[in-house]
């Protein structure tokens, strides 16, 4: 590419895409995933299904007509291990969670894995989401560990830098900015940094770092005050209470836009 060779800091010049940390990441995830498990354990991992792979489409009547697709898949060698059968329910259980779920049997998954479908879980949701409501599933999070997470994940834009003497404990700032400075009042907040390094010097685009995490803090705003059967301005306007800034800027944005009134057709919020 024209104009890139004098960014590329390696000696020959070329785009490095074996990074240690990138081929250690990789050999032990095949590590992992060819070691046997224990003879009641088993790999949990997720999938998207064509007609539902996004959760909004199950209170959907068309999309969730026909047979389950919120089930379990299991290997007929992990099947007769444990002595379930096709079709019928089963538990699945770990340190965080224990709940039945029904079981299709089939070799579209490899022995020692099991598999659910992302997006389901609707329980809660029943009150305000009848269809969703009536075709609840589990919800694969719920069996999720927060604390094994991913070895790589994003590298800092103030390492080896002048801006270097910013990070305190390990921590680049930047890489949490806007996540662990929620402007809402949330009693209990948690927030997880991996840092790794690719040899690949970086800096800041256009903005702060908010604007990388923006968008997934307010998406789990928007879910929580879906859950709590809320109007999502208003759920996040009694969470601005100490911030009246952003408050007045939200209350505008609510005025101008007529939030809350009559729409036309073809047109939603």
């Amino acid at each position: 590419m024209p104009g890139i060779t004098h960014r590329l800091h390696h000696k020959d010049k070329r785009v490095h895409v074996d990074g240690a940390p990138f081929v250690t990441a990789l050999g032990e995830l095949a590590r992992e995933l060819d070691a046997a498990p224990a003879d009641d354990h088993v790999l949990l991992v997720g999938r998207r299904d064509l007609r539902s792979n996004n959760s909004w489409m199950h209170n959907a009547p068309s999309l969730v007509s026909g047979r389950e697709r919120c089930v379990l898949l299991v290997n007929p060698l992990d099947a007769v291990r444990a002595g379930i059968r096709d079709s019928e329910p089963a538990v699945l259980e770990n340190h965080l969670h224990s709940a039945t779920v029904p079981v299709r049997v089939t070799d579209e998954v490899m022995p020692g894995v099991v598999s659910l479908p992302h997006g389901w879980g609707h329980g809660p949701s029943a009150p305000w989401q009848r269809v969703a409501g009536a075709h609840a599933g589990v919800s694969a999070n719920d069996w999720t560990d927060d604390q094994r997470v991913e070895g790589i994940v994003g590298q800092s834009i103030m390492a080896d830098g002048p801006f270097a003497g910013f990070i305190q404990n390990g921590v680049d700032p930047t890489s949490v900015e806007g996540a662990s400075t929620l402007p809402y009042a949330i009693p209990n907040v948690h927030v997880d940094l991996v840092t790794t390094q690719v040899g690949v010097p970086v800096l800041w685009w256009r903005s702060v770092g908010s604007t990388h995490t923006a968008y997934s803090t307010e998406v789990v705003i928007d879910e929580v005050a879906q859950a709590a059967g809320q109007d999502p301005i208003e759920f996040r306007l009694a969470m601005l209470g100490d911030k009246p800034r952003h408050k007045a800027v939200l209350e505008k944005v609510k005025e101008v836009s007529g939030w809350g009134q009559a729409m036309e057709k073809g047109k939603g919020e």
